[in-house]
């Protein structure tokens, strides 16, 4: 049974280490050294209290010990390896919950790296009440050196303290709060700067929280020129890595919400560059959303889309699209011929106009 007692523990101590570790947090063998002992008594003194608390069937076999079981020890191993421990205790005494949803442990709380930015109390506080943003802050220095990891959390330090509630949104009609929770990521950080965050309009920071992760860095700068010749920039279009480069940020700022229509509806199509090319040509040019689809477009040149009579792209519209590619042959039929019956409705609608003029 001593045997078994001892990989016993040994098997919890290595689900520690795991728990850990899997919440993107490090031990160091220095660390694993001097702290598994002291947990382990901890332990010990927690299993082996009641026969019935033991977990030790008397086969010599363990009942499951499950990760909520061990989320306590977790917890403060990891306290004990950041030097955190009086935080932790003033954590708990605050009601602080370190488990998550899916397993997620919260960890970063004790990061000292991390915490040693902020008062104590200051940083309790913006735990108790922004616990996401700071969560999504921390997530989001997966990828930064070391260095780059001090500059930044230097950074949200002075951002947040300035402003703790800079991620609130107005309150909706129902009086419910609502935040920007990816609005102080360490790429945001970086791209925007300091200054624009802390003093970002509403409108700013709809559009930083609202960005899609895989921008590139010249989208990005795109963005911040956009929001700096315009802080009260509302978008009438996805700032897609597509519309970002293929526009100025003037074009992107003026674009008009028949436009913004237009190139939404013809992206989803995979028709964007035609519908660019055809706006190029004529910028009043306008169609029903139904006439952008490929099967339209493949049997139509420019030409005779910027032709085609507002009637003529209705009827075009409506026609119906059968499933099979065999078939395709008769909405091509069709679509050729109503085009040739809107050219003839054209010059018949050109000759009275004529005539009328006479």
């Amino acid at each position: 049974m001593a045997d078994y007692k001892e990989r016993f523990y040994n098997q919890l101590l290595d689900k520690i280490h795991y728990m850990i570790r899997i919440n993107n947090q490090t031990l160091t063998d220095e660390q694993i050294e001097k702290i598994d002992p002291i947990i382990r008594k901890e332990l010990e003194k927690e299993f082996d209290a009641e026969e019935s608390r033991a977990r030790i069937i008397k086969k010599g076999a363990p009942l499951s010990v499950t990760t909520r079981d061990l989320l306590p020890f977790a917890v403060k191993y990891y306290a004990m390896a950041e030097d955190n421990l009086d935080l932790l205790n003033k954590l708990e005494k605050s009601k602080f919950q370190f488990n998550g949803f899916d397993g997620i442990t919260y960890l970063y709380a004790l990061d000292k790296q991390f915490t040693s930015k902020f008062n104590e109390k200051q940083f309790i506080d913006l735990l108790i009440n922004n616990q996401k943003i700071l969560e999504r802050y921390y997530n989001s220095l997966s990828f930064l050196t070391e260095d780059e990891r001090e500059q930044s959390m230097l950074s949200f330090a002075r951002i947040i303290s300035n402003n703790p509630t800079i991620a609130d949104r107005k309150r909706t009609h129902r009086n419910r709060q609502t935040k920007y929770y990816n609005l102080l990521t360490a790429r945001n950080i970086d791209y925007f700067g300091e200054d624009l965050l802390i003093n970002a309009t509403p409108e700013q920071k709809e559009v930083i929280d609202s960005i899609n992760i895989n921008l590139e860095p010249q989208d990005l700068l795109k963005v911040k020129e956009i929001l700096e010749k315009k802080p009260t920039y509302k978008p009438n279009i996805k700032l897609k890595p597509v519309i970002l480069s293929s526009f100025s940020a003037e074009e992107i700022i003026n674009m008009s919400l028949k436009d913004a229509m237009l190139y939404e509806a013809s992206l989803s199509a995979g028709l964007f560059n035609r519908m660019h090319s055809l706006l190029t040509l004529d910028p009043s040019f306008n169609c029903p959303l139904e006439f952008i689809k490929p099967e339209i477009f493949g049997c139509l040149d420019n030409k005779e889309i910027l032709s085609l009579t507002s009637e003529g792209k209705k009827e075009i519209a409506n026609v119906k699209i059968p499933q099979s590619a065999q078939a395709i042959i008769f909405p091509h039929l069709k679509i050729n011929g109503l085009v040739i019956k809107d050219n003839r409705r054209k010059r018949k609608e050109e000759k009275k106009a004529l005539q009328k003029r006479k």
